[in-house]
C-alpha cells in the first residue's frame, strides 16, 4: 500500500469515505478491537454522551461553548458534518487539522482496515485518541445513532444526557416510543447521573425504568427546569431559566426557536450536574457559551437579499418546528422550499409539516447514494406546488430568481443538502 507513505488530505478523506460502503452495522466488537488496540483513548478524558432523536449537536454545541467559557481545553466529536469531516473532530471549537487527520490515518489505516472497521466507528476511535493525545479537559460526544450499540458507548462518561425521543432511523430503532427509548436509554450507565430533556410521558418512563435499574441519579428538565420572560426573534432567544438549584435572569441565546430554548433547559441541567461532580462552571460560563454558540444550519440566516435560511431538518418533529417557526417569526413572507432529503425518511410525515405560506418546493437530488430522487420527493407534494431540478444549484438558482421582497428561501430536508447550500451559495448570490 505504497500510497499511503505520501497521504495527503484528499487521501485520508478518500480512505475513511471509502469505509462508508461498508454502511452501518449495530454492534461493539469492532469498536472494542479498534479502542482495545488504541490503548482505550477514550479513558484518559472526562466526558459527557448526549443521545436523542433532535437536539443532540445543539445540546453538544452549547456544553461545549460553556465548557470552553471555563478555560477548560475540550474536545466535541458530532454528526454527521455538513461541508467537511473535519467538523465532526474538534478542539476548542475548531476542527482538526488536515495534518493532524492525516497523521491519523497514515498511523491506523491498517488496523482499520484489518478490523474492518465502519467509516463512524474509525472516526470515533480516531476522533478519542485525537482528543486523548491532545491533552483534552474535557470532552462532549455526540451517540452517532440510537445509543445502546452505538460505536461513541464504549466511553465513560462522566454525564449522559437524553435530548428528547421521536420517531427517525425506525428501521435501526424500532417503530414505537418506549422501544426506540430503551435504544437511547442504552448509553445511561451505572451509577451515573443522566438529564432528560422534555420528551413524551411513554418515552420518559421508559428511560426512569432503566436509570433507577441502574443506580443512576436522573434529573428531567420537565421536573426542574422553567422559563420566564422569553422573547424569540428569528435570530435569537432571551429568557430566564429557573432550576431547583437557581435563576438564570435574562439569558440570551444565539441559537433561534423553543427548540433550542428547550435544549438550553437541558444544557444548563447539565452544567449543574457536572459542577456539583467537581467540574467547576461557575454561572457566568453559562451565560457566556450561550450567548457565543456557533452551530450552523439551525435555522441559520445565509443571506437577507434575498433572505435564505437554511435548516436541517430532516424528520417530522424537525419539519414541524421549521413550520413553527417560518409561520411565527416570517408571518408575512410566503415561502420557497428547496428541499433534499434521504430514502430512509418517513417522508408522508415530514411532508405534513410544510409553512402555511408555502409558495412552492424546488425539489433537488442529494450527492449521496442515500439521497432520494428529486422525483420521489416531488410526487408526495400537491403538484401546482412542486418543480423538479436535477441539482441543488439549479433548483437554488431558480429559487434565488424567483423570490421577490415579501419572500423568503428556506434550505433543509437533510444535512447533505444544507451543507451543499452552504459551499455554493456565494457563488450564486454575488
Amino acid at each position: 500500500m505504497g500510497r499511503h507513505n505520501q497521504m495527503d488530505l484528499t487521501g485520508a478523506k478518500q480512505f475513511l469515505y471509502e469505509l462508508e460502503s461498508i454502511g452501518w452495522k449495530l454492534d461493539l466488537l469492532r469498536m472494542t478491537a479498534f479502542l482495545d488496540h488504541l490503548g482505550n483513548p477514550q479513558q484518559r478524558f472526562r466526558s459527557a454522551h448526549i443521545a436523542g432523536t433532535n437536539g443532540k449537536g445543539s445540546v453538544a454545541a452549547m456544553l461545549e461553548a460553556i465548557l470552553r467559557a471555563t478555560g477548560r481545553k475540550t474536545g466535541m466529536y458530532t454528526s454527521p458534518h455538513l461541508i467537511d469531516l473535519r467538523e465532526r473532530i474538534r478542539t476548542n471549537g475548531a476542527m482538526i487539522g488536515a495534518d493532524d487527520l492525516i497523521e491519523l490515518v497514515e498511523k491506523f489505516h491498517g488496523i482499520i482496515t484489518e478490523i474492518g472497521c465502519t467509516f463512524f466507528e474509525a472516526m470515533t476511535g480516531l476522533a478519542f485518541y485525537h482528543f486523548a493525545e491532545t491533552g483534552i479537559d474535557f470532552a462532549v460526544v455526540e451517540v452517532g445513532l440510537g445509543g445502546r450499540l452505538d460505536a461513541t458507548n464504549l466511553l465513560q462518561p462522566s454525564i449522559t444526557a437524553i435530548t428528547n425521543i421521536g420517531y427517525d432511523h425506525m428501521n435501526y430503532l424500532g417503530s414505537d416510543l418506549p422501544q426506540i427509548a430503551r435504544e437511547k436509554g442504552g448509553i445511561i450507565k451505572p451509577g451515573i447521573p443522566v438529564v432528560l430533556g422534555r420528551m413524551p410521558y411513554e418515552a420518559e418512563q421508559v428511560l426512569l425504568e432503566m436509570a433507577e435499574r441502574s443506580s443512576s441519579p436522573v434529573f428531567s428538565t420537565r421536573h426542574s427546569v422553567s422559563i420566564e420572560n422569553l422573547q424569540m426573534q428569528a435570530n435569537e432567544s432571551d429568557f430566564t431559566l429557573l432550576t431547583d438549584n437557581g435563576r438564570y435572569a435574562d439569558l440570551r441565546l444565539s441559537l433561534a426557536g423553543p427548540h433550542q430554548v428547550g435544549n438550553a433547559c437541558t444544557v444548563v441541567l447539565l452544567a449543574e450536574k457536572l459542577d456539583a461532580l467537581g467540574v467547576r462552571i461557575d454561572k457566568k460560563d453559562i451565560f457566556t457559551g450561550l450567548q457565543s454558540v456557533e452551530w450552523l444550519g439551525r435555522f441559520s440566516i445565509l443571506k437577507h437579499q434575498p433572505l435564505i435560511i437554511c435548516d436541517v431538518a430532516h424528520n417530522a418533529d424537525g419539519m414541524r418546528m421549521l413550520q413553527w417557526m417560518l409561520d411565527h417569526f416570517y408571518p408575512d413572507r410566503s415561502v420557497h422550499l428547496v428541499m433534499g432529503v434521504v430514502k430512509d425518511k418517513d417522508i408522508a410525515a415530514m411532508m405534513q409539516r410544510l409553512p402555511l405560506k408555502l409558495a412552492k418546493v424546488f425539489a433537488v437530488p442529494l450527492q449521496t447514494q442515500r439521497g432520494l430522487p428529486a422525483t420521489a420527493l416531488a410526487a408526495v407534494i400537491p403538484r401546482n406546488k412542486v418543480e423538479i431540478y436535477s441539482s441543488l444549484t439549479s433548483g437554488l438558482r431558480q429559487a434565488i430568481e424567483e423570490t421577490g421582497t415579501g419572500q423568503l428561501i428556506c434550505v433543509t430536508g437533510s444535512h447533505y443538502i444544507v451543507g451543499e447550500a452552504l459551499e455554493q451559495i456565494n457563488n450564486l448570490t454575488k
